[in-house]
């Protein structure tokens, strides 16, 4: 009888494996994290075995839409390269030199705009697409441990 009460028979069990891969994540983390020039950073966590590929044709096809329509709505131009600056200036986002880079480990992460009109302060923020990937290509997200679920 007690066995049916148990959380094992709905399914639901506790995956040691997966709690002891998780600590690793969060013990990596940890070790990683430095504080530099008034900001936190920390190295990505990829997966022992990173399987990575150029995406380069599916983010220049995306920013070839991009520049679609920016030719269309030239207001959206100013906007998407001023808040583009802005992330520049604060080091949100930099510049690479790809010459002196792994070309192997190369993600260009395709981007995009939400436009919020019905707000105060940020009316359009770029988002960046970590899990775009093309036919027999492994996204970004894809390589990179997952770690605990901190909720």
């Amino acid at each position: 009888m007690r066995k049916i009460w148990e959380i094992d028979n709905l399914g639901i069990t506790d995956n040691i494996e997966r709690e002891s891969s998780e600590e690793e994540t969060l013990k990596q983390f940890e070790q990683n994290i430095k504080f530099k020039n008034g900001r936190y950073e920390v190295r990505l966590p990829f997966k022992d075995e990173v399987n990575m590929t150029s995406n380069f044709n599916l983010a220049k096809n995306r920013l070839m839409g991009l520049a679609s329509r920016f030719r269309e709505d030239n207001s959206l131009y100013a906007n998407y390269t001023s808040v583009l600056d802005s992330q520049l200036t604060d080091g949100i986002i930099k510049s690479v030199n790809t010459e002196n880079l792994n070309q192997n480990l190369i993600y260009y992460m395709p981007h995009h705009s939400i436009i919020r009109n019905d707000k105060e302060t940020t009316k359009l923020r770029i988002v960046f697409d970590a899990s775009s990937k093309e036919k027999n290509c492994f996204s970004l997200n894809y390589n990179l441990k997952a770690g605990p679920n901190l909720n």
